[in-house]
């Protein structure tokens, strides 16, 4: 009766297949980017150990970790001081969410001005370079 019992038990557990098996027969791919056990997850290609972390609070690489400085593609910020949604190189931060004060276009040629930005209308007689082309008050 004993042999009967483990006999069963053998059986039983042949075939079980690992977690990310749905068919009990083998390991699966099911997202089909070529990993299977140290893939976290098996419903995203774009998930693997061999993916790039992104800014989007998932963990691409599979490190057990979100979002990490040293490894994502993060966003870079220019310093705009006076909102115009333009900012200068004078101060530059890389991060996934957008700091107060900084904006994702740079080439504001004066950031204490917010009528001064590229592509702004030239205001006439201002005496100023409005659009940020190099030239004061040009097409006037």
């Amino acid at each position: 009766m004993r042999i009967g019992l483990l006999f069963l038990a053998a059986l039983l557990s042949v075939g079980c297949g690992d977690k990310d098996d749905d068919s009990g027969d083998a390991i699966s791919d099911r997202d089909g980017d070529g990993f299977t056990d140290d893939d976290c997850d098996d419903s995203d290609p774009n998930v693997n150990p061999l993916a790039t972390e992104e800014c989007d609070e998932i963990d691409n690489n599979c490190d057990g970790r979100v979002d990490e400085p040293e490894t994502v593609s993060q966003l870079i910020w220019y310093s705009d001081l006076d909102g115009d949604g333009y900012g200068t190189t004078d101060s530059v931060l890389e991060s996934c969410e957008q700091p107060f004060g900084y904006a994702s276009e740079q080439g504001d040629c004066d950031d204490q001005d917010a009528t001064s930005f590229p592509g702004a209308v030239e205001i006439c007689g201002d005496q100023k370079d409005n659009d940020c082309n190099g030239a004061v008050d040009d097409g006037c």
